[in-house]
């Protein structure tokens, strides 16, 4: 699946780090840090060009988004080797923010991305049956339908979101209406698609490729050089580490799916790094307002992905603003008291701000959302001293803990490292959040504490994560760190000489044998009934499926194969079925019964179905032309009302899929899945007056509306 993920992702990946890379070295970032950082940064700049390009009524193009986004840095660039080029002024660049940015080997950016390739293939793109493969389940079908919506209209705003953003389909909208939601990164899919001519579920999956591969790992390696400064091995084990964890940002690939929220956090780490160093910055006043420009660039960035990753970064950054304000109080020649003081009233007006946007009526839709507490408090710390921060909210996976341990030797180790001290302060913070989300039955604390983030374990799990892989990284440094002393005492008395690269790879390797290991049959340890099943595994590739051992990551690709194995609400031979059809009927509108799949017609296919969710009948903005089809279609003929209604909305066909196994799907994901609200759809078959069968495969059937 790699190999045919390559070229798109090549595009992708161009898109995605160009724009931003340019600007950040427009203002003189040092070259690996501006590569590591540039994900974000042109997230933020596509958005802003996409709002002021829709506000204009101007196409948001491939062209017209990438073109200045790039020439102007460049130009930028230009202008300031001419400036710095001017008699006198060589030796006083105009912008310089490389002084508060510690040099990175080239080798480090090198080794993050290939263990990020490594993973991400093996635990994502491998486990895909086939490129345009997508988690049928219930947030996929907004994730589908806006991106394809989105390259429709060529269109990239955060504003007025919704699946029918075209002229032609805002004209036809059932029900409902725009509504804000941060879709930047539906609009970057959306221009994948427009670029290559490829389609939404292949964009969306390349686009999650391409973050988890290549840009999560690049921001933690930028985040590790930062906190670690110039200690380079501490920064290498935080590559294999990093990747390592099941819980973020594999199970989000699982869960919801939350594909937007999982690219926020994984460009959370450049956005953290790109703010410390505005702290840093200097020492001139340029410097500093131009550094604290990147950083709200980035932040704007991660709001437009979705905006609890601004909380995120906002919980891991307060322990570390907390240090600096104590040093600079101490360089000060304040007492310690004063300093403490000093301190104290930063923390409280941190917490102000906490309480102000708790009470900010822009936050009430997303406070509203609660999860019920789902494990009890010693279950809880267990779960976060072994890395599985979700047991009892969704899936199982076995403990992971060598994890756990190494982040605990890394924690340890960061409480008596005085410079860095301050991460191991944020780990406890976002350990905080997490533990009473997990554990509170009081539903005000819990949304005061994890309500940013849904009170939804996965993604407030996220933030730990990122945190912890660079503990887990620190911890194994530690135990290099031991290995190398007490293989020096041994080979001295040996008199041979230690090699310290290799004492590191073969720790890496460890590491990665025992952290990805799949699940296996125990010799002597499993029943008849576990060779039955391993049998039937084999037959079907997949025999570590039924093991008498089981592991993370073991259990991770089951889920992973599970839910791409899923035949609701739209199996393979209704695909098929789908892709006859988007040939026969063009851009023509097709009425359908979303409650029998069709609800993730358009976003696949790109076929233009009238109806694209399920739970809109009878909403307040419901229109009259809707309530009329989705009840009376099938008395097209007879009821004047009705073919007046078609008429208005120029529908010319009707498609049916087999919606037997539609209440077991995410369809009826609360229960609530109400097939007779489209009965007259429903109830049309190839004997209903008014409609002509063109197309036929079991269960499914598209008419004509008309007679022959």
């Amino acid at each position: 699946m790699l190999q045919s993920m390559l070229y798109p992702a090549t595009i992708y990946a161009l898109t995605l780090f160009l724009p931003g890379y340019l600007w950040l070295r427009s203002v003189r970032l040092p070259n690996i840090y501006a590569l590591c950082c540039a994900p974000v940064v042109s997230s933020a700049l596509v958005g802003i060009l996409g709002e002021v390009y829709a506000r204009c009524g101007v196409p948001a193009t491939p062209l017209s988004i990438y073109l200045p986004l790039v020439c102007l840095p460049v130009a930028a660039l230009l202008a300031l080797r001419m400036h710095a080029g001017k008699e006198g002024e060589a030796h006083e660049p105009l912008i310089d923010l490389s002084g508060s940015y510690y040099v990175i080997a080239w080798w480090l950016p090198v080794l993050f991305v290939l263990f990020g390739v490594l993973v991400c293939d093996d635990l994502f793109a491998s486990e895909l049956p086939t490129l345009d493969a997508v988690v049928q389940r219930y947030d996929v079908q907004h994730h589908l339908n806006c991106t394809q919506a989105m390259a429709d209209a060529q269109r990239v705003s955060s504003l007025g979101v919704s699946s029918y953003l075209t002229d032609a389909d805002k004209a036809i909208m059932p029900w409902g209406r725009g509504s804000f939601y941060p879709a930047v990164w539906y609009g970057q899919c959306a221009l994948l698609m427009q670029a290559i001519g490829i389609s939404a579920p292949i964009s969306l999956n390349v686009a999650l490729f391409v973050s988890l591969a290549l840009a999560y790992p690049l921001g933690i390696c930028a985040l590790a050089s930062s906190v670690f400064e110039k200690r380079q091995t501490a920064i290498l084990f935080c590559a294999p580490v990093c990747v390592g964890f099941v819980t973020f940002p594999w199970c989000m690939l699982l869960f919801g799916p939350l594909y937007p929220n999982l690219v926020g956090f994984a460009l959370l780490p450049a956005s953290v790094t790109l703010c410390m160093h505005a702290f840093l910055a200097g020492p001139s006043k340029r410097n500093i307002v131009v550094a604290w420009l990147a950083a709200l660039c980035s932040l704007l960035g991660l709001a437009l992905l979705h905006p609890n990753t601004v909380f995120s970064a906002y919980l891991i950054l307060i322990p570390f603003v907390a240090q600096l304000v104590y040093d600079k109080a101490r360089e000060r020649g304040l007492s310690m008291p004063v300093s403490i003081g000093a301190v104290g009233g930063f923390l409280f007006a941190c917490f102000a701000f906490w309480v102000l946007c708790y009470k900010a009526p822009v936050f009430k839709a997303v406070l509203s959302e609660l999860w019920p507490y789902y494990a009890y408090p010693w279950q809880q710390i267990v779960n976060i001293l072994t890395q599985v921060h979700t047991l009892f909210f969704y899936g199982e996976f076995v403990a992971q803990i060598l994890l756990g341990a190494l982040v605990v030797i890394g924690f340890v180790r960061q409480v008596y490292d005085r410079p860095i001290r301050w991460l191991a302060a944020s780990y406890l913070i976002v350990c905080f959040v997490c533990y009473i989300n997990a554990t509170s039955p009081n539903s005000t604390i819990k949304r005061f504490v994890a309500g940013f983030w849904y009170t939804d374990a996965v993604r407030v799990s996220a933030m730990v994560v990122i945190i912890a892989a660079l503990l887990g990284g620190y911890g194994l440094d530690w135990i290099y760190t031991q290995a190398c002393t007490i293989l020096d005492s041994y080979n001295e008395r040996l008199q041979r000489k230690t090699h310290p690269y290799l004492v590191g790879v073969v720790l890496i390797a460890c590491f990665y044998v025992i952290n990805f290991m799949p699940g296996f049959n125990w010799p002597g340890a499993h029943d008849e009934t576990t060779k039955n099943k391993t049998t039937e595994y084999r037959i079907e590739g997949h025999e570590y499926d039924a093991c008498s051992v089981k592991t993370t990551f073991g259990d991770y690709k089951r889920l992973m194969r599970n839910a791409h194995k899923k035949k609701t609400p739209v199996d393979v031979h209704e695909r098929l079925f789908l892709d006859q059809v988007k040939e026969i009927v063009g851009t023509d509108l097709v009425i359908n019964n979303p409650c029998d799949g069709s609800t993730l017609a358009y976003g696949m296919n790109g076929m233009r179905t009238y109806f694209r969710k399920v739970d809109g009948a009878g909403s307040t903005y419901e229109t009259e032309e809707s309530v009329l089809i989705r009840e009376g279609l099938c008395n097209l003929t007879s009821d004047e009302a009705v073919r007046q209604a078609v008429e208005r909305i120029d529908a010319r066909y009707v498609l049916i899929l087999d919606a037997f196994y539609s209440d077991k799907s995410f369809l009826n994901l609360r229960n609530n899945l109400d097939k007779t609200a489209f009965s007259g759809i429903s109830q049309i078959t190839p004997d209903t007056p008014g409609f002509t069968e063109v197309l036929v495969s079991g269960p499914c059937h598209l008419y004509r509306i008309g007679e022959a």
